[in-house]
């Protein structure tokens, strides 16, 4: 649903670009559903359970409903879209759970939702305003200050584009594909020569739905001659 979670504070916080009326609609037309999924395959039991039991309550008639679901599209897995859940194809007959209901049982875990339609601003960022007034101010020395302006410009430009595909393409990898986002390090040895470092970070997804991370990287030979 596009949350992430947010440092600094006590107590678990998510993120959402969505306010909650819209955040709760897409839980109830597609992430529901992709969550009972993952329930049932995690406790194959409750599908026994939802098939010998007689008097079914509505959490067992939801499994009963997805099961069928799935066994009549031919479906290992329900999955729905990611890059635009409110499109998901729906099952006749699901009921999710209340508005109320799923916003209390996130109180009760500890959790909340706040609504974060902008990145939190770095300290590059905030630094911004400042130069602005010096600009108009006529303080300090133009050239450098529009050399410092245009840097933060250019910094800006990279979140909204660079880190905003990277987080379509992060809530879009299914189950057979991956994301590998590369960066170069450079480093110092006490002789006093370039050390590289290849990181590369390798993103995918589970066999429950979640996002997994692995994270390797490669050094040049002179990190042989780090201590000496």
């Amino acid at each position: 649903m596009n949350l992430v979670n947010k440092s600094g504070d006590e107590r678990p916080t998510l993120r959402s670009p969505y306010t909650k009326g819209h955040l709760f609609e897409i839980l109830k037309k597609s992430w529901y559903n992709e969550a009972l999924d993952e329930q049932i395959t995690a406790n194959p039991t409750l599908i026994e359970e939802a098939r010998s039991s007689e008097t079914k309550s509505r959490f067992l008639k939801n499994i009963q409903i997805l099961c069928d679901y799935k066994k009549e599209n031919r479906l290992d897995r329900y999955v729905c879209n990611r890059a635009s859940p409110l499109s998901s194809p729906l099952i006749p007959g699901m009921k999710c759970v209340t508005y109320r209901t799923f916003f209390a049982m996130l109180l009760r875990g500890g959790q909340r939702i706040v609504i974060d339609h902008v990145p939190h601003n770095c300290r590059l960022c905030l630094g911004m305003p400042a130069i602005k007034k010096e600009l108009q101010e006529g303080k300090g020395k133009r050239q450098i200050l529009e050399r410092k302006q245009l840097e933060i410009l250019r910094h800006q430009g990279q979140l909204q584009t660079q880190r905003g595909e990277i987080t379509k393409i992060r809530e879009t990898i299914n189950y057979n594909q991956c994301l590998c986002i590369l960066d170069f390090g450079g480093h110092y040895s006490c002789r006093q020569r370039k050390i590289y470092q290849l990181v590369f970070v390798l993103l995918y997804r589970n066999d429950n739905g979640a996002e997994k991370f692995k994270y390797f990287n490669v050094w040049s030979d002179e990190k042989s001659k780090w201590c000496l």
